[in-house]
């Protein structure tokens, strides 16, 4: 083999083995670079970063819901990644239906959903102290929140069109 070294078919063979194990093994082509993500709907990303946020504040809500005492294997028995991961999809989902049948949530429907919460309120009367601690205990902003409950009113938007449609 030494000796054909400089031979023609022994380059051309070389070449070919190279080709095959770059384009079979070890180069992935442009496609790769999107893949960091938990979903992708109708074009739309669900980043593992905001899957990975949402899960962590539902397992704190289960938490302070069990105040301490939840079984150790409860959140796997539940499968709660499958859940909110689900449940980011049907938001995904919904919000894109809201925004094809140009609905939005105005600022006083949003302002008069968290202010008629009854987990905000204190003998029926909304008490921004109690708001400021729920959203410390799910290590939420107050702009976060909001947006979120707008969704949440976006998705209720559509839920009732759907709904009363039938």
């Amino acid at each position: 083999m030494r000796r054909h070294a400089s031979s023609w078919i022994i380059k051309i063979a070389l070449f070919g083995i190279i080709v095959v194990f770059v384009f079979f093994f070890g180069w992935g082509g442009p496609g790769d670079v999107d893949k960091n993500f938990a979903a992708k709907v109708n074009g739309a990303v669900i980043t593992y970063d905001q899957f990975y946020v949402l899960y962590e504040n539902q397992v704190e809500l289960m938490r302070s819901r069990f105040r301490g005492s939840m079984p150790p294997d409860f959140i796997e028995k539940m499968n709660l990644k499958k859940v909110v991961l689900e449940g980011m999809v049907d938001q995904l989902v919904l919000i894109q239906e809201a925004n094809k049948l140009g609905l939005t949530v105005t600022d006083e429907d949003l302002i008069y959903s968290i202010r008629n919460t009854p987990e905000f309120q204190n003998n029926g009367v909304f008490d921004p102290n109690i708001y400021k601690a729920y959203l410390s205990a799910v290590k939420m902003t107050p702009s976060g929140f909001e947006q979120n409950r707008r969704l949440e009113l976006l998705e209720n938007q559509v839920a009732r069109i759907i709904v009363d449609s039938v």
